[in-house]
């Protein structure tokens, strides 16, 4: 394996996964907090709109793509 520095897309797809993976882990628990019974329609929202910027994340990285 080259020993090479990733690139600005796998940095950025890097920090999306962080981003997205503890959206879903810790904003549950502060939602619950303020918004009660709502949570669930809540994560629902938030999962749909994160999972939407990672598809057009994505689509962009792979319509011009970067060597």
């Amino acid at each position: 394996m080259e020993n090479s520095k990733i690139t600005a897309s796998e940095a950025i797809s890097i920090i999306l996964g962080i981003f997205v993976a503890y959206t879903l882990v810790a904003l549950p628990r502060s939602m619950l907090e303020s918004t009660k019974t709502a949570t669930l329609i809540n994560i629902i929202y938030v999962g749909i709109i994160a999972l939407f910027l990672t598809f057009l994340i994505y689509k962009l990285i792979i319509k011009f793509p970067r060597e």
